[in-house]
């Protein structure tokens, strides 16, 4: 479901951010994105402490109970990957437009419109957690540019969602007109064309076909209340697989009003 348009004030962003926004014409504000931990010393902090609370069990283990648990001999290292990242992540800050975002990491600046981001990779795992999922990302600009985008940065399934969503309101139109002309238009591992959906081994017409989704993080075709998974082939595999999915659903729209008629 398409987010609803908002601005926020732009005058409290950094003057180059909005000066780089201005210069590439990317509209509106709408949000800033931040690191789960931005500061090196609440990450230090954490860091340190884990290890001595650990040390800490340990030796009463030791002591009290003359045994020593391997679980807790792993938690320093654990704990010190996680700081690794959080430290790797600390200094950046995502600004969404209407028409793009800009990435910045310190001094270092990544512009990245909606109409010249290439392929959106989307990577979702059940897990446990209270949201039961774990979101990944990663977008790749036309130049080759690639960013990742993970647990570190504070509500990053918003904004997956956001960035997923904005590519494809932009690009659709020019695809659906691609796909008119009687263009194969490749996603990865499926390529899309007037005859149908081609994963590779053999074509599904579009009369096979109601809708496209995912099953078990794999795509998947529904028709007459059947699912049937295409093969091995994984939603992370594809780029722009929401894309994909609005231009399966635009055609099978298509087809059903010409039948109506």
């Amino acid at each position: 479901m398409a987010q609803a348009p908002y601005t926020l004030p732009q005058s409290s962003l950094p003057d180059n951010v909005m000066q780089q926004a201005a210069q590439y014409q990317l509209g509106n504000f709408r949000k800033e994105y931040l690191p789960a931990f931005s500061n090196p010393l609440v990450i230090a902090g954490i860091l340190v402490g884990s290890i001595v609370l650990d040390i800490a069990v340990l030796i009463w283990l030791a002591i009290a109970l003359n045994r020593i648990s391997f679980y807790l001999l792993a938690i320093p290292i654990i704990v010190l990957i996680w700081a690794i990242n959080a430290f790797k992540h600390a200094n950046w800050r995502i600004y969404v437009f209407a028409e793009g975002y800009i990435h910045t990491r310190g001094s270092q600046f990544d512009i990245f419109r909606w109409d010249q981001i290439q392929a959106v990779y989307v990577h979702i795992v059940q897990t446990r957690s209270r949201s039961g999922v774990k979101l990944t990302f990663q977008v790749r600009r036309n130049d080759g540019t690639l960013l990742k985008y993970g647990s570190a940065i504070k509500e990053v399934g918003e904004l997956g969602t956001i960035i997923q969503e904005s590519v494809t309101r932009v690009q659709l139109p020019r695809v659906i007109e691609a796909f008119n002309g009687g263009a194969q238009l490749p996603f990865g591992l499926l390529n899309v064309s007037r005859q149908g959906l081609n994963d590779g081994k053999k074509i599904i017409p579009w009369e096979q076909i109601d809708t496209i989704e995912v099953h078990q993080n794999k795509v998947a075709l529904r028709q007459n209340g059947r699912v049937q998974t295409l093969g091995g082939v994984k939603v992370s595999e594809l780029p722009n697989f929401n894309l994909l999915m609005s231009l399966v659903n635009y055609v099978v729209q298509g087809r059903r009003t010409q039948n109506y008629r």
